[in-house]
């Protein structure tokens, strides 16, 4: 959940779903595939941050998603595009817009808003963070230095070469998604 805190100074109500107790606070276990331990039209926004990748069928996810929502509730999705291959062997789909649009809409979401999410540097600005803090991650000191040296030093440069670069590119990250249950 690294969004909660971000999450909480917005909402009245903030629930979770995961398929296994990853961290404290998790209140719903199961599948986004099938939610029905959660009523329906019980939310306002369902927010969904690459999950769906994950999942072998992301149509039927999209429909769970908007069976939770309330009349004109806001659901907020990211996919990926580029990514390594990762939590195999769950780990199943890569996206387009053209196709994740065609899921939303095909499950009676109307697509609001859609954003890429960074570029071909910032994929390859990932691949080398991932490998680098993997080497130190279980070092305490060595850990929190390289987390902000990479910040410094990776990350941003890669944001700033997209930015210049790769402004409308083919080559996105992933995309971020803002729907609307009709």
């Amino acid at each position: 959940m690294p969004y909660k805190n971000l999450i909480l100074a917005h909402v009245q109500r903030y629930d979770t779903l995961d398929t296994k107790a990853r961290t404290n606070g998790v209140q719903f276990i199961g599948s986004v595939q099938n939610m029905d331990m959660i009523g329906d039209g019980v939310y306002d926004t369902a927010i969904c941050l690459e999950v769906l990748e994950h999942v072998p069928d992301p149509f039927q996810a999209v429909r769970e998603i908007g069976r939770i929502l309330k009349k004109d509730g806001t659901a907020i999705i990211s996919v990926p595009h580029l990514s390594r291959l990762h939590e195999e062997p769950n780990d199943f789909f890569r996206y387009t817009h053209y196709g994740m649009r065609h899921i939303l809409e095909s499950k009676g979401l109307d697509v609001l808003d859609i954003q890429r999410t960074g570029a071909l540097f910032s994929f390859l600005g990932h691949q080398t963070s991932t490998l680098i803090l993997c080497l130190v991650w279980h070092i305490k000191f060595v850990k929190s230095l390289f987390f902000f040296l990479n910040k410094w030093f990776c990350v941003l440069p890669c944001y700033f070469l997209d930015q210049k670069f790769f402004g409308k590119t083919a080559f996105p990250l992933g995309y971020v998604f803002v729907a609307r249950k009709k």
